[in-house]
């Protein structure tokens, strides 16, 4: 019934952890949801502030000085090991399912043109 948000992450940086920077608000039933959503919508003074907050988030859960050696040793860890690559590929389910629903729809809507093309060959040879 009730829905609640909480980010896991502190930081040591400052003295505000991230969850006390969220920049949306916890409500415990629709009417608060909708009071809080009507808030950030009219009042510019509030999304401003939840914008800022947000940004502050994502600087610090997604910081490029903290995140980019993580990014090159993982690429390099791909260019010297080719099998490591293959046994990720493999574990990825996600990505497996995504790829064969991707070349299913494919060769359906390959089916498709060929039957409409048939028609159409059909009905302009009968004119």
């Amino acid at each position: 019934e009730g829905m609640t948000v909480n980010i896991n992450t502190t930081t040591t940086t400052t003295s505000t952890t991230t969850t006390e920077l969220f920049g949306g608000s916890v409500a415990s039933s629709l009417s608060e949801f909708t009071d809080a959503a009507i808030q950030l919508a009219t009042c510019p003074e509030s999304y401003r502030t939840a914008q800022d907050h947000g940004r502050l988030v994502l600087d610090r859960l997604y910081s490029k000085q903290q995140n980019w050696q993580i990014v090159e040793q993982r690429l390099a860890q791909v260019a010297l090991d080719r099998e490591f690559l293959r046994k990720q590929r493999a574990q990825d389910f996600t990505r497996a399912m995504l790829w064969h629903q991707s070349n299913r729809s494919t060769e359906y809507f390959s089916k498709w043109i060929e039957l409409k093309e048939e028609i159409q060959r059909e009905e302009h040879g009968k004119v």
